[in-house]
């Protein structure tokens, strides 16, 4: 009886031990950049309005040699070019779960709604070395008299 235990117990035992390292071995989730911008800002002439948005890594890896870039897709000269606040976006190696926000501001000149800005986020997947790239929705200024 003692050997039948001593076996089932040493089979547990190698079994958990092979289930553990097929588990430290499967692969992490991989990086997933993202960035996000509201649909529409609404401002009203002479005022200064400020984009605000998001961007960051919901992956299970982390991302190194972020960049970061917004670029006006269309502009009708309601707005004046935007400018960014921040003198430098965040770039340091974003861990699973990390994000920083950034925010433009621009001034509105005339009545309008065709300054459309997107944004893009890019990243070295960690262990991969594979290049992961999320771009915003286009966010569209729309200015009220």
């Amino acid at each position: 009886m003692r050997h039948r235990f001593g076996t089932a117990v040493a089979a547990a035992i190698i079994g958990m031990s092979l289930v553990g390292a097929a588990s430290a071995g499967a692969a992490a989730t991989p990086a997933a950049p993202y960035v996000t911008l509201p649909s529409v800002l609404v401002t009203n002439v002479g005022q200064h309005p400020q984009l605000v948005g998001q961007y960051g890594n919901r992956g299970g890896t982390t991302l190194n040699d972020v960049t970061f870039a917004c670029t006006l897709v269309h502009s009708d000269g309601s707005v004046a070019p935007l400018q960014e606040l921040t003198s430098t976006p965040f770039t340091a190696p974003f861990i699973p779960g990390q994000n920083a926000n950034f925010q433009f501001e621009g001034t509105a000149f005339k009545v309008g709604s065709g300054t459309q800005v997107q944004c893009t986020v890019s990243g070295i997947e960690a262990g991969t070395g594979i290049t992961r790239t999320a771009t915003s929705n286009i966010s569209t200024i729309q200015v009220n008299p």
